[in-house]
């Protein structure tokens, strides 16, 4: 009977390992064909959306995550490809600022003006900014600004919504963290899947606004 369970434990994990790297592959295929490193060949796009990340590490250094997007917001300000930017993030958390309130005045110091910078402090997930990007700022034609791992997602979340996007993607971060994040996202797309095909969940806050 113990070898029987053993063969049971062993059937589960390796379908379980299974459906995570299909879900995984599944949506890195997808959004192969709409992301883009070269800022030169990125298309224009009305609309650039930034998810959020927190400024900070939990040590009080500099999130890489955070600076990379933000030179990568800079470059397409500079360049051209966009007319306004949101800023999408989680708000404060026992903090002073929130993740978007960070990366609006991360921007304006980078000759952003503020008045093409519009705060989404409602983004506590990355489906919760792509619903609102669509529903709440009325912008169904994006450039998403995020590390490449996090735009694969997202661009299958907005193609699952009917939204037009493309992806800029930031300098990746390496390292340890690097690879806690490749864990955290093997189970993330998972739960992408879920959502996009089965649970079609609503954000946590809906707020009607007009860019």
């Amino acid at each position: 009977m113990s070898d029987l369970w053993l063969l049971i434990i062993i059937c589960i994990i390796i379908l379980a390992l299974s459906g995570i790297a299909v879900c995984y592959c599944m949506i890195k295929w997808t959004a192969g064909s709409c992301l883009y490193n070269d800022i030169d060949k990125l298309p224009f796009g009305e609309t650039a959306l930034i998810l959020g990340t927190a400024k900070f590490t939990q040590k009080g250094g500099i999130n890489h995550f955070f600076k990379y997007r933000m030179d990568a917001a800079q470059l397409i300000f500079e360049k051209n490809k966009a007319s306004h930017f949101i800023v999408s993030g989680a708000g404060k958390r026992h903090v002073s600022t929130s993740e978007a309130e960070d990366m609006k005045m991360s921007l304006a110091m980078r000759g952003l003006p503020e008045e093409i910078i519009i705060v989404d402090e409602a983004g506590y997930r990355t489906w919760d900014s792509l619903w609102r990007c669509l529903h709440t700022f009325h912008c169904n034609q994006v450039t998403v600004i995020s590390q490449r791992f996090h735009i694969e997602r997202a661009i299958f979340i907005g193609r699952s919504q009917g939204m037009h996007i493309t992806g800029f993607c930031a300098k990746a971060v390496k390292g340890k963290i690097a690879y806690k994040m490749f864990l955290r996202e093997c189970l993330a797309r998972v739960k992408c899947i879920i959502d996009c095909y089965i649970v079609h969940p609503k954000p946590l806050f809906i707020k009607r606004r007009e860019i």
